[in-house]
């Protein structure tokens, strides 16, 4: 298991498990494609997501938070 680390502004990731690396930004229970991660550990430092959606979500605005 990866130890807790930051990823690019402003989202973290995150591991489910089955190498799949999902992204969070102001709610770290929720990724940003809406997967509960919340018992999940944190990725490596500056892992990429591998999940499609987070990828996807990356570079717009949280429409949670307005980051």
């Amino acid at each position: 298991m990866s130890a807790p680390t930051l990823a690019p502004d402003p989202a973290t990731s995150i591991s489910d498990g089955d190498d799949e690396t999902h992204l969070v930004c102001c709610r770290p229970e929720l990724s940003l494609c809406g997967l509960d991660v919340g018992d999940y550990p944190w990725s490596a430092e500056h892992a990429d997501p591998t999940c499609v959606v987070c990828r996807d979500l990356e570079q717009q605005t949280c429409p949670r938070c307005g980051l």
